[in-house]
């Protein structure tokens, strides 16, 4: 079952009016069909995929769970282009082995034990993932 995401006013408590945005527009439908794929094929364990900035946020506590924020990012980046996009488990392990990850994350032994280092090409700043560009030939 979709369920409908768009942006628009929530009352926090009956206090506070908090806006949740679905980023970039446009893709509510894409994000949707995201969700419930990983779901199914993601992790067992995992949190579900996180589609909003605040959701992303939340899930930075270290571990899997902020593992699944950074692919969230990622794969939106791409607009949810799952033909294109790699699957979690090669992201992690390329997450795991760029030189850039931060320590808490590639010195955590069960992340090591289930995504083994291995290098991602196209995985660059902000841990986003970009098709990698062709080699230019030497002439």
């Amino acid at each position: 079952m979709l369920v409908p995401l768009h942006a628009g006013v929530q009352l926090n408590n009956g206090n506070e009016a908090m806006l949740i945005v679905i980023e970039p527009e446009g893709l509510e439908v894409q994000a949707q069909l995201a969700r419930e794929h990983f779901a199914t094929n993601g992790p067992p364990d995992a949190p579900p995929l996180p589609l909003s900035y605040d959701e992303r946020e939340d899930l930075k506590v270290g571990g899997l769970s902020t593992m699944v924020a950074w692919y969230a990012r990622s794969w939106e980046g791409m607009r949810y282009n799952l033909l294109e996009h790699p699957p979690f488990h090669d992201y992690a392990c390329g997450v795991m082995a760029w030189e850039h990850t931060p320590y808490f994350i590639k010195d955590n032994e069960e992340l090591l034990r289930r995504f083994p280092p291995r290098a991602l090409p196209g995985l660059g700043p902000a841990l986003r993932w970009q098709p990698p560009k062709p080699q230019k030939m030497a002439a």
